[in-house]
């Protein structure tokens, strides 16, 4: 019912906090694998959600889990960016928290298309899932362009490896 609505939103933002904390200490130890692990966390309970749904208890758990990974993500997603922008690391942090904005406006406008196709309340989590997954993508692409730059860059005297940007400052 309509007064449940605070307390489940509670429940949410509850599992976000911990999520938060729990993604910090997990991207401290690898970054893309927490985000490999934090997006399939996050397609696989927003596909319990939508079978959960008709559950009243078995809902609550599913958002507070739901809250808890999507922002497991959080931390890896901002430490990745920040490794990745070294030259405008305000930039990158501006724009990360712009995209996540724009991302909460898409989702909740999708999801209402869904509904208002006619597909029921908990098929906005179906279609969430479909692109968390497409978010799973975007990161092993992600991961095989590094290890590609990797590969390519050389090797200065001392074993280190030599960016674009370092190869041309060394030159000057």
């Amino acid at each position: 019912g309509e007064s449940a609505v605070t307390l489940i939103l509670a429940v949410y933002g509850i599992g976000m906090t911990l999520g938060n904390l729990t993604g910090g200490r997990m991207a401290d130890h690898a970054v893309l694998p927490s985000m490999l692990a934090s997006m399939s966390a996050i397609a696989m309970m927003l596909l319990v959600l939508h079978v959960a749904a008709e559950y009243k208890a078995a809902a609550v758990v599913s958002v507070f889990l739901l809250g808890f990974t999507a922002s497991m993500l959080i931390p890896a997603l901002q430490t990745r960016l920040m490794d990745a922008a070294k030259d405008a690391p305000s930039l990158a942090a501006a724009l990360n928290h712009a995209a996540l904005n724009f991302a909460n406006a898409a989702g909740a406008w999708l999801g209402g298309l869904v509904i208002a196709a006619g597909y029921g309340y908990t098929a906005p989590s179906l279609l969430g899932a479909g692109l968390a997954v497409l978010g799973l993508g975007l990161i092993v692409v992600s991961g095989l362009l590094d290890r590609r730059a990797a590969t390519a860059a050389p090797a200065t005297a001392d074993g280190e490896t030599r960016t674009a940007d370092s190869t041309a400052a060394a030159r000057d």
